[in-house]
């Protein structure tokens, strides 16, 4: 299965805080991927080809949350790793990893950054 393209929203100096639910099954019939004891990764960089991350989100790193719910896949990106940021745009994918060691890649496309006005906030 190929990844679902879902691009990511950034506000420069604002907590990114945005959640997906993974389901599976036929159609009416769906119910949320087990992902308990599940690993992710997903890494932001400037273009596809390129050999630079701009930010590696993690479960290990706080970034990526996999066991609030059912399916439930989180990213949070603080405020402050956001301030930190300076791209207009980019791309991330981000990979699943279960614990008998499937690896699965389930989202990928564009990052967009707003720059932010605000410089006290």
């Amino acid at each position: 299965m190929a990844a679902h393209k879902v691009p990511l929203k950034l506000d420069q100096g604002a907590t990114y805080d945005n959640f997906w639910i993974w389901k599976t099954g036929p159609v009416g019939a769906e119910v949320p991927v087990v992902l308990t004891g599940a690993k992710a990764i997903a890494e932001i960089r400037p273009e596809l080809e390129s050999e630079t991350v701009l930010l590696t989100l993690t479960t290990e790193n706080g970034r990526i949350f996999l066991d609030e719910e059912p399916g439930k896949i989180r990213i949070v990106i603080s405020d402050e790793d956001t301030a930190a940021l300076s791209f207009d745009s980019a791309v991330y994918d981000l990979f699943i990893e279960f614990a008998d060691g499937t690896r699965t890649r389930r989202m990928a496309g564009s990052v967009s950054l707003t720059k932010r006005v605000t410089r006290g906030a």
